[in-house]
């Protein structure tokens, strides 16, 4: 039978190695972290996530700039009414609302969006629920690019389609 000396020793011993184990898993995490955070902002698409009460707990570094913010921290906490799209906060809020209510994603639309010179820029955009383990919604993660070029095609060709129409007539 071991002594109290032996046991304490024993003891001290795993709680050495808890510590080991925890430091180590921790420097894990934070490499998984600083990994996910530069894949995200590395892909070429704007991401950003909200809580149910949609104010933001993150975002990429392009979503970052489109909000004119230096860096993805310094959105956790702020909603839209607070960045450079305050005119069209209703209007994401309410898909993100939408998104959150029903618990069905929301993939693929068109928007536009008027900047502050006046200009107007198109997005493509998806919104979509994350579930916990138990399967209640806790995030709307959202994705959009900037489809304004493209768009822009899109129209210069209708209204050249339209010339020819009106010239064959």
């Amino acid at each position: 039978m071991a002594t109290k000396e032996e046991l304490q020793k024993r003891v001290a011993e795993l709680e050495g190695r808890i510590e080991e184990i925890t430091a180590e898993h921790a420097k894990q995490m934070g490499q998984s972290r600083g990994m996910l955070q530069q894949v995200l902002d590395t892909i070429p698409i704007r991401v950003f996530w909200k809580d149910k009460d949609l104010n933001y707990l993150g975002c990429n570094q392009l979503f970052a700039s489109d909000a004119e913010l230096d860096s993805p921290q310094e959105i956790i906490g702020k909603n839209d009414f607070e960045l450079t799209w305050a005119k069209a906060a209703e209007l994401y809020r309410a898909d993100e609302q939408q998104v959150i209510d029903s618990g069905e994603a929301k993939v693929n639309y068109e928007e536009s969006q008027s900047t502050e010179d006046g200009s107007e820029l198109w997005l493509r955009i998806s919104k979509i629920p994350l579930r916990d383990s138990e399967g209640n919604i806790t995030v709307v993660l959202g994705t959009y690019d900037d489809i304004t070029e493209h768009k822009q095609a899109e129209l210069d060709r209708e209204h050249l389609q339209q010339e020819v129409i009106d010239a064959k007539q």
